[in-house]
């Protein structure tokens, strides 16, 4: 498992724009957003919607199931949250220490420079915690990958789960973002959840797929209801088309 994050990644994604002034949509395929945006653009194609992300086509020449990947807009969350509430706490001490005594500047800059620290390790630690974040969504179950040095994978079968929960907080709204929290059985009654898909882009497709999934597993009988059906379908239009011809031939 500590080698599924070297692989090589290329997705397919959706897209609505106008070319010529005409609508249009497709696909495309490329690595990541930015790139498809910018083969979009040199086909002189003008984006009227966000990029949908549909899947995982190829990973190091073999074909894998939906994989999801957090937006970068996760990171900035917290880029703006993390600094913000240390400067706060170092405008206090400065202004404490500069109040008490003009002699405490050397103490003020080495109070800075525990505020620089204690900014940046957290951030550094969320950017690589964010870059090893994977979602692979499989026909049966889904599957969390995560860990920095330690590689976890974590897979929760869709006929456990009883609720994904869509979550936003206000600084999700504010990026457009969104996160999704798997529920099962054992976690129920808002105790607790199994898992966490963080910094979703399409959040409200993506939750919109997995709650289709959902009641796929919970409502299995009603697919092959529905299989039967077309096929009694197909049977009796077949034989409406056979009664058809042999009424034309004895008329003739």
């Amino acid at each position: 498992m500590g080698e599924f994050l070297k692989h090589s990644y290329t997705y397919r994604f959706t897209y609505k724009g106008k070319l010529d002034g005409k609508d249009t949509k497709g696909e495309i395929i490329a690595g990541d957003k930015y790139e498809a945006a910018g083969k979009l653009k040199q086909k002189n194609i003008i984006l009227t919607a966000p990029l949908i992300k549909a899947e995982t086509l190829i990973v190091n020449g073999e074909n894998r199931n939906q994989v999801l990947s957090p937006d970068s807009k996760l990171f900035s969350k917290f880029l703006i949250l993390s600094p913000g509430f240390f400067f706060v706490i170092w405008m206090i001490l400065n202004i404490v220490i500069s109040e008490i005594n003009e002699e405490f500047g050397p103490l003020i800059t080495i109070n800075l420079l525990w505020v620089v620290f204690f900014t940046a390790f957290p951030l550094v630690y969320q950017k690589f915690r964010i870059k090893n974040l994977l979602y692979e969504m499989k026909d049966s179950s889904i599957t969390l990958h995560r860990g920095i040095f330690t590689k976890i994978e974590q897979n929760i079968p869709y006929n456990k789960v009883t609720d994904f929960i869509l979550h936003r907080d206000l600084m999700d709204r504010f990026l457009g973002i969104g996160s999704i929290k798997v529920e099962t059985a054992g976690n129920s009654g808002g105790k607790g959840f199994d898992g966490i898909l963080e910094g979703l882009e399409d959040y409200d497709e993506i939750h919109k797929i997995l709650r289709n999934k959902l009641n796929e597993s919970q409502n299995p009988n009603q697919t092959y209801k529905n299989t039967d059906a077309l096929e009694n379908d197909s049977v009796l239009t077949d034989i409406l088309l056979e009664l058809k011809e042999i009424n034309n031939k004895l008329k003739k």
